[in-house]
This record gives C-alpha cells, structure tokens and sequence, in this order.
C-alpha cells in the first residue's frame, strides 16, 4: 500500500521495508517508536515566518471582576450578581458565566473569549426586582470595575410627583416680549373713507368692504367694527389694530400680506379670518384674540406672539422661515389629514412653546430650534438634519418621530395621553410612539431630571448616536422593538433606566449601555418612579418581602476547540487537525459541588496513538470523585492540579484496533461519528467558580506512553507546563525553546505552538493543508502577536472539514 502527502509544495513517497504503511499526517508526523526525534525540521509555515516572542498564543481574555451594589437594605441582605456575555434580555437562553450573591462587593475571575467586547451584570435585589448594567471588556484583559448604580450625583429611585413642573432647558439667551393687552384712545381716529391715505390714525367703526393699501410710515388702523375685502390685500409700513368685538374676513380667497415693517394687533375679542396670510420682514404680530388662516407664511426676523388664550387657527400649512414664534396660547393647523406647520431647517427659526401654551399639526416638517414648556401633539415629527428640540413637558407623536437633536428636562415623548391626567400611577394609559427614527444623520438625545420616551419601535439606520441621562432624577426609555441597521454604535450613557427586550441587528452597529445605565425588561419590574411635566407617572413596583436570593447554576455555553499537532519536539506539517477535541456546556451546579463538561473526540489526523487528558490547574480543593460517562477515573497527583486521563488511544475510541487511518480529516476518507465525553467532577465543599474558569483546563496529547526508558511524551497547549508525569527532558531538542526557568512551555525557536485553543466551533483543514493556507488571516494574527485578525477563524478557502 502506497500512501503520499504534500510538504511544502512537493509530493514525498514513503517507502518502508516490507509491508508499505502510511504512518501519520506527514512525513513530518511518521512515527518512529524506537527513536525520538530531536532534530530540528524545515518551519512548515516558511523560512522566516515567526512569531513575536511575547505573543501567547491565547485567544481568551482573563478579566478580574470587582463588582459594587448600591446597598439600601442597610446589610440585611444579599443581591445576587450574574455575569452573561450576551444581553439575557434580547437572550433569553443566555446563561452566567459566573454568579454569587453580596451586600456590597462581589468579586469573580472570568475567562472569555477575546472576540467578547461586552459583559452584562446582572443584579437582583432582596425584593426580587432584576437590572443589567453593560460594560466594556478590556482589550487585554485585567481589572474591570464595575458600579451597578449611577455614580455621578445621589441618584434619586422615588421622583416627586408634580404635574406641569417644566424643566428649564433650552431658554437661554430667549426674551419672552410678554406683551400686555392695551387699551388705545381711538378718539382722534380719522374715519375710513377711501383706500388710500397718508400717514394719520385711522379707524372702521362700522363694516367698510374694499382695499385697503397703506405704504406710508406712521399709519395706524383701528378696526372696531368690521373690514371685509374681496380683492388681494398688501399694507406696508402700517400698524393695524383689531379691537374687541373688531373683525378682518377676507372673501373669495384674497390673500392678506402684511409688508416689511409693519404690525398686526388683535385684542382678546377680535378675529381675523384671511385666506392666504403672509407676514414678512421685520413684522410683528401681536394676537390676544382669534386668527384664522387657510394657509400662513411667516418671513425672516417676522415676530409672531400669541398670547395666553388666544388662537392662531390655520387650515393647512404654516411656513416658517427664520422668525419668530413665541406662543402662550394655541396654535393648530386643523386638517387632519394633510396639516402641516413646516419651518426651513434653519437653528434662526425659533418657535418658543410657554407652559400651558400647544402646538397642534398632522405633520411637523424641518428644522427649528424648538423650545417646549407645553404641549405640542402631531401625527407625524419629522427633521433629520439640524433642528433642535428642547422639551421640558410634553410632546405626543402619534405615528412618527424622528429628530436629529433632543433634549427632555422633565420631559415625554410619547403616543396619545389619557383624556384626564391624574394623579394616580397613569404610564399604561400613555400609549407608545409607534415609530421613533434616528435616520440620515448621527442622533443626539439628551434626557435630564425624570423625562421620558416610550415608543413601540424605535429604527437606527445611522450612527454613531448619543442618548446620555442626566439629572437626579433618574429618565427612563422603554422601546418594545429595536432594529439597528447602522454600522456604528447607539451609546447610552448616564443616570437612565432602559426597557428594551428585543433588539434585531443587521449590521455591526450595536445599542451599548454604559456608565450606569440600567436595563430592564419592562417598567413593570422597576423599582424607579418616573413623574414627567406632561403627567406620565410611572409608580415603582414595591417588589415582594425582602430575602435572600440563592445562586444559580453557571454554565459558560462557549464551545471550545483544541487542535493539536503531534510531532513535538520537532515541527510537524502545521494541518491543526493530528487531534481535534472540543469542550463545551462548562456548568457548575447551584450548590457549588458539582463540576460538569462535555468533551467531543472530533477528529484523528496521526497515525501514531494519541491519548488525552486533562489538568486542572489552581484548584485548592482535591475532587472526591471523577466520572467519565458515568464510569468512575482515577486521579494522578501532579503539583500544578489533579490530572485524569480521558483516553489513552484515540483511534480505539472509534473502533480502530489494528490501523489507524485519519478519521475525519480527508474528503471520501475515513468518515466516523464524533464521539461524546460527559465528564462530572464531584467536591465535598463548594468551590470558587473562577477556578473552572477555561484558562485552568489544562487539556494535553499524549503521543507516546510512558516506558523503561523514560516518562510519556506529552504535548500542551502553548503556555502550560507538562505534568509531573511528563518528560521535560524533550525541551530544547528538535524546535523546542521551552525554559522551565522562564516558565515557558510547547513553544519553538520561531514561538510558534503545537497546540492551541479556538474559543468556538472549529473547521480544521483538511489533510495536506497548512492552517495558514486554509485560513488567510492566520499569518497576520500570529504576526502582529494577536493585535490583527483577531476572528482568523472565521474566514477560509474552504478546504476544511
């Protein structure tokens, strides 16, 4: 039988005496059980390929937790902390990697996958109510801090309740002209007779109907009876006064335009009813009374104030450009369907909205600087370029918001309120935006001093954006549905409790808490009070009877791939496939008595025998019992952790007694069932969840037993030292640079490794193929010491198994 392999680009015939037999992955790997090979051989990875001396070869992070509960049970009783690393709340399968219970302090040593970016804590209290807190992993490992409460001021859990206390944000550098109502002397007023006069004081008593044009400076119009036109109007430099019980109708659609320079007045009891009402440059417009509009253009630097009780009504669209608008009254564009007030998208365009005042519209269209002590409700909020909005009460928005810039100071942003405001706990009779948007350009949302938003969906389709808490009182967010489809990140930062339970991502922007925020699954489990301006009272759950909570059960749900090559001390063909074994479903038992794993045989690519066992290192606590599938093992002292031996013939496993061919590393080749290792580890006592923590699983090869000659070859994964029952007389022969001294172990001259850990679900190559030519990224990850390409794994040709 003639078998071959590809090293380094050629094609090498073995050829035995005899019986001709292949005997192992490569010629590199031929087995030779008379002589151990101590030379060195050819780097299969190249002549001058190395990598750094300082790199480690791990793909695992060991971060140290500190974790610190904000007590208010005065030490009476415990919370319990878990640690995910994934949300539980878009997760529901999610399980702790590790779990205890503290007063104040909880400490943890974790090891995790270094692809894992963010942890989620979290804390139940005595009374049963759950929070999640999210922090960033460190890059390289280390200390991680981490408060589960707001740090920044005395967070306040309880908010006083009081219906229409505004916030103040936003007010800055805005004079309210706070005009007052006036009384005029009309006694000297010269009649109205014609349409055309010079400057004076002039007045319509009773109904006068026709033009009046005014262009000259210093002329003022009282209108106490009624003026009626039917042809355009435009009046310049002119002040006009509608007195009680006064009226202006335009007739047959004439348009009303009030020219640069001049004043329209209406007393508490007057109305103006126009068709096409523009205001231009430089106009004031003081309406203490009624002003009815089909359509309204309000120019640049024109003033319009509306005055506490009056009206300013118009039909179908109000146009701003860069004016004025301050309002104590109501201002309402009517048309249900196709309403629409639509300032320029210009910051100069400013629309003041005092307390008890509303703004009413379908659609609210462009870009203003919007300052809101009221009410304002639309169907439909729509800037995405460069608006602000300062709400300090309430805003309802019955179908869609979408804002680039926001700030709430006891503010809401919600979808309609209930028909009667009380003082009772109302949050369920507030109904949800249906659609919230952060769209065509990066978002900034600001929520101080108990505001909040509540929305059904909420659409992310740019980034990076902002939501930050600030204030005392602690703001809240509950949105059922999130899809972010943006490439950065939505961050949220500050005093904020959040309720999102499910969040789709079609890109690599994800939602990220941080600095404290709070996550929850709903309002209902939160033990905050949330009480804005607009009346939204959110009262907080009293939770059940103080206890103690009792520790759940940990299972860390990473699967984790070990490849071997099998040639140490010298260089074998670098396939990371002689022997592959997975761990996976790491568990520790509620108690902390049981320890339970499962390892996978996935595949043989040696022709040698190949045996597995396992260390467990820094344990401080010997096992009283260990089981593999149920079958009691014996322990081997070592004086690193007790050992065990899972295997001794890894072929055998799959029914192999006289051959060994490579069982599922070739296309068409030997093709087997994996087979499956259930391992229980039994204590005494309860143990420390951070000593099964994956960096203490010391998994090794054995590629040749024990003999007269010498203790068992075994190989480790990079960094681990070999048992005592190990020959370490094999270090600095062949490729070896291990130093016992230095305290490194199974790595070469070029520190390359011959076995590693891949902290997910492997594909190994396939026979005749260096992993560096399977997975492209691998050489730039082992040549940058693990700073590039960190997810190697995660792209290759194909050529796997």
């Amino acid at each position: 039988m003639l078998n071959m392999k590809k090293i380094n680009g050629l094609l090498v015939m073995v050829t035995l005496t005899g019986a001709m037999v292949f005997n192992g992955c490569s010629n590199d790997d031929v087995y030779d059980p008379n002589k151990v090979q101590t030379e060195p051989t050819k780097n299969p990875l190249g002549e001058n390929f190395s990598a750094p001396n300082d790199f480690n070869w791990s793909m695992i992070n060991t971060v140290k937790l500190n974790i610190s509960v904000k007590d208010e049970f005065a030490g009476q009783y415990n919370y319990l902390i878990e640690v995910f690393t994934s949300n539980p709340l878009s997760n529901p399968s999610a399980t702790p990697i590790a779990a205890g219970t503290a007063k104040t302090n909880y400490s943890a040593e974790i090891a995790i996958p270094k692809t894992i970016e963010r942890l989620f804590i979290r804390q139940t209290d005595p009374k049963g109510r759950k929070e999640i807190y999210e922090f960033a992993v460190p890059e390289n490992g280390g200390t991680l801090e981490c408060k589960l409460y707001y740090d920044a001021t005395a967070t306040k859990a309880h908010a006083t309740r009081a219906i229409g206390d505004t916030g103040n944000s936003g007010w800055e550098g805005i004079t309210d002209p706070a005009y007052t109502e006036e009384t005029p002397n009309t006694s000297s007023a010269t009649p109205i007779t014609t349409s055309g006069f010079p400057a004076g004081t002039y007045i319509i008593s009773n109904t006068y109907s026709g033009e009046l044009n005014a262009w000259y400076s210093n002329v003022t119009i009282y209108i106490q009876g009624t003026w009626k036109f039917s042809s355009n109007v435009s009046i310049g430099q002119a002040n006009i006064i509608v007195l009680n019980g006064g009226k202006i109708i335009s007739e047959n659609n004439a348009s009303f335009n009030l020219n640069t320079g001049s004043s329209l007045t209406v007393q508490s009891n007057g109305s103006v009813q126009l068709a096409d009402f523009t205001i231009n440059s430089n106009d004031k417009i003081r309406n203490f009374g009624f002003i009815h509009a089909n359509t309204s253009t309000i120019q640049s630097s024109a003033e319009f104030y509306n005055a506490k009780g009056a009206s300013f009504e118009i039909d179908n669209k109000l146009n701003l450009s860069s004016c004025q608008v301050y309002n104590h009254g109501t201002i309402e564009v009517t048309n249900e369907a196709s309403g629409i007030i639509s300032p320029n998208n210009s910051v100069n365009c400013l629309i003041a909205n005092y307390s008890g005042a509303t703004i009413k519209t379908n659609t609210f269209l462009g870009g203003a600087y919007v300052v809101n002590n009221g009410t304002i409700e639309v169907n439909d909020y729509v800037d995405a370029s460069v608006g602000i909005l300062y709400n300090n009460c309430t805003l309802i928005a019955k179908k869609t918001f979408e804002y680039k810039n926001v700030i709430l100071d006891k503010g809401s942003i919600t979808g309609e309120g209930p028909d009667v405001v009380t003082a009772e706990a109302n949050a369920d009779s507030w109904k949800p935006v249906p659609l919230i948007k952060m769209a065509n350009n990066p978002s900034s949302y600001t929520l101080k001093n108990g505001s909040m938003i509540k929305a059904t969906n909420l659409e992310i389709s740019n980034s990076p954006n902002t939501i930050i808490g600030e204030g005392n009182n602690i703001s809240g967010i509950q949105v059922d549905n999130i899809k972010m489809t943006a490439g950065n990140h939505t961050t949220l930062s500050g005093n904020l409790v959040v309720a999102t339970p499910a969040i789709q991502y079609t890109n690599s922007g994800r939602w990220v808490t941080e600095d404290g925020v709070v996550s929850i699954e709903n309002f209902n489990d939160s033990k905050y009070t949330i009480a804005t301006c607009s009346g939204y009272y959110y009262s907080s759950n009293p939770g059940v009877a103080p206890y103690n909570p009792t520790i759940p059960a940990i299972n860390d749900a990473t699967k984790y791939t070990y490849a071997f090559e099998d040639n140490w001390p010298a260089y074998g063909d670098f396939d990371l496939n002689d022997l592959v074994v997975s761990l996976d479903n790491k568990s520790i038992s509620s108690n902390g008595k049981t320890v339970s794993f499962n390892l996978t045989l996935e595949a043989v690519g040696a022709s040698k025998q190949l045996g597995l066992g396992i260390r467990l290192m820094n344990l401080a606590t010997t096992p009283s019992a260990v089981k593999i599938n149920g079958n009691s093992v014996s322990l081997e002292n070592d004086s690193k952790g007790p050992a065990f031996i899972i295997f001794d013939d890894a072929h055998r496993q799959f029914g192999y007694t006289d051959s060994k061919p490579f069982i599922n590393t070739v296309k068409d080749g030997s093709s087997n069932p994996v087979k499956n290792y259930t391992v229980t580890i039994e204590f005494s006592s309860a143990i420390s969840a951070s000593a099964f923590n994956i960096n203490n699983f010391d998994l090794f090869i054995i590629s040749k037993v024990a003999d007269t000659k010498g203790k068992r070859i075994e190989i480790h994964v990079a960094g681990y030292p070999p048992t005592d029952l190990g020959n370490a007389s094999l270090f600095g022969q062949g490729n070896d640079n291990s130093s016992v001294t230095s305290g490194k172990y199974y790595l070469s001259t070029e520190n390359l490794a011959w076995g590693i850990v891949i902290p997910t679900d492997f594909s190994w190559p396939l026979e005749y193929n260096r992993v560096s030519d399977v997975y492209t990224e691998f050489k730039p990850w082992v040549t940058s010491g693990g700073k590039n390409n960190g997810n190697w794994f995660n792209t290759n040709n194909g050529k796997v198994y």
